[in-house]
């Protein structure tokens, strides 16, 4: 008897898991999920289902299974996704697991080796396709979004170029030559200095007057005039 019930307990386990996924469908189904989400080529993209083994895959089909985002953008490294099981739909289970993803991406990367406070143009810098696997700041993909940006540190011949290693173009570099407006109330007195830091139009910078010889602050209204406002 017992010979009996341990063969129809193995038939209707053996039934069960044949109706189920195994991992590899799994992973194909959960890829293009991420696909479709993402709009992406799958020569774009790596996935690595993680501890695949614990999840109860033999309970779950294709038809009736959902995925889950919790983050509309996409990052190479260790991302949570919930598995929606809605074959009892009055109440669809929802269970948390983790993949792993690499991404291959176009992005720039030096073409020769770069000093600190050099101008970045098109003849320095190249496009070259590079894999990701860690959530890092993964640089630049187009070449415009460098425009008008300078080095901040040296950048050796194709190193991946980030945004940490570049910054903008001043209107203005220290020690530059400037027209000084200084008003104070009705007053509007009109001399010479230098600045004493860089700076873009628009932002605060010390000046230090040629005549005066004191340090005020003003605004970089063009890039030869600074303004400073007295009360």
């Amino acid at each position: 008897m017992y010979q009996h019930l341990k063969i129809i307990a193995s038939i209707v386990f053996t039934m069960h898991f044949a109706t189920g996924m195994t991992v590899a469908e799994f992973k194909a189904f959960v890829s293009q999920e991420l696909l479709k989400k993402y709009k992406i080529c799958a020569d774009d993209i790596d996935v690595e289902i993680l501890h695949a083994e614990q999840l109860p895959l033999y309970k779950y089909q294709i038809a009736h299974l959902k995925i889950q985002f919790d983050d509309n953008l996409l990052r190479p490294g260790i991302c949570k996704l919930w598995m929606i099981n809605d074959r009892d739909r009055e109440s669809p289970e929802r269970r948390a697991f983790f993949i792993r993803i690499g991404l291959w991406r176009e992005v720039i990367v030096a073409a020769t080796n770069l000093e600190m406070n050099e101008i970045i143009n098109n003849d320095k810098i190249n496009i070259q396709r590079k894999y990701f696997k860690h959530p890092t700041d993964n640089g630049f993909t187009s070449k415009n979004e460098l425009e008008n940006k300078m080095t901040k540190q040296r950048i050796s011949q194709g190193e991946i170029i980030t945004s940490h290693m570049v910054k903008d173009i001043p209107s203005i570099t220290s020690g530059k030559p400037v027209k000084v407006k200084i008003t104070y109330g009705n007053i509007l007195i009109e001399t010479s200095g230098r600045v004493n830091k860089e700076a873009k139009i628009g932002e605060r910078v010390p000046v230090i007057c040629d005549y005066m010889r004191q340090k005020l602050s003003g605004i970089l209204a063009a890039s030869d005039i600074v303004e400073v406002q007295l009360r």
